[in-house]
């Protein structure tokens, strides 16, 4: 059975991914238009990312350390809420 750390590190492992292509698509636009906003967007990204990055490194710790599900439950909806938003903010972007 797979544990609620996996699907944790799976999650934010997807959602760096698509903050990565974020990141692209904003670095693209501020090259094209150079703006205060186009920098912050990727300011933004790049925030994002570094979480998502320590959050895997987060999940993988506590699961070592022996912490249950008790903990991975609530982190699992925190993961899974953020990948949906950055799912949709990569839609609105890409169009």
């Amino acid at each position: 059975m797979v544990s609620l750390w996996t699907i944790n590190v799976v999650l934010a492992l997807a959602s760096s991914g698509v903050l990565v292509v974020l990141l692209g698509l904003y670095a693209r636009n501020y090259r094209q238009v150079a703006t205060a906003f186009g920098l912050s967007l990727m300011i933004f990204a790049a925030v994002l990312l570094a979480q998502n990055l320590f959050a895997v490194y987060s999940n993988l710790s506590l699961q070592a350390q022996g912490f249950k599900a008790d903990v991975a439950l609530p982190m699992l909806i925190l993961q899974t809420l953020q990948l949906v938003a950055v799912g949709v903010l990569l839609k609105v972007s890409w169009d």
